[in-house]
């Protein structure tokens, strides 16, 4: 198994419901090509951790900060979507997403007065885990098949998706 390389940038917003835009740009490793990592579908954490507030995680106040995708990166409306089993959950459920061009872009969203450095760490670290996780799996053969896009499927959301997609531009130097 070859180094996954993982860039991020993040952008604060204040005037905005949305905290920050996060910028992702993940590098297959060596032996995996970008359109493998195309079609695999990751999965956004969710942060109801009643450690993190006094409010019970059952509920939606219960969610300190939340981190979601960008609407061309979300996968829904498929076998593979993946959504939030959080009870009364209404307005955020869909988790799953993909990488387009190798970039996943979305939103951080604080609710409460949680340290923003604190949650840009903490968004990173568990995206990161998954990235591993998910492209680790592909590589081992452990993919779960409700995890892979198909290649029609990527185009087709490419295709509806082509303007927004065209703007992305590499964070990576090289």
């Amino acid at each position: 198994m070859g180094e996954i390389k993982i860039k991020w940038l993040f952008k604060e917003r204040l005037d905005r419901e949305e905290f920050g835009q996060i910028e992702v740009e993940v590098l297959p490793p060596e032996g995996m090509n970008n359109e493998a990592l195309h079609r695999i579908v990751f999965s956004l954490p969710e942060y109801y951790d009643s450690a993190m507030t006094s409010i019970p995680p059952d509920t939606f106040e219960g969610e300190p900060f939340r981190v979601d995708s960008s609407f061309y990166f979300r996968v829904s409306a498929c076998e593979q979507a993946i959504y939030s089993k959080v009870k009364n959950h209404l307005r955020r459920n869909c988790l799953s997403f993909r990488l387009c061009k190798n970039q996943w872009i979305g939103g951080i969203y604080l609710y409460d007065q949680t340290n923003l450095d604190f949650v840009v760490a903490r968004v990173k670290e568990d995206l990161s885990k998954e990235f591993t996780s998910r492209i680790t799996e592909y590589q081992l053969g452990k993919l779960p098949s409700r995890r892979l896009l198909s290649p029609s499927q990527v185009d087709t959301w490419n295709d509806a998706a082509a303007e927004s997609i065209a703007r992305l531009r590499p964070i990576f130097e090289d």
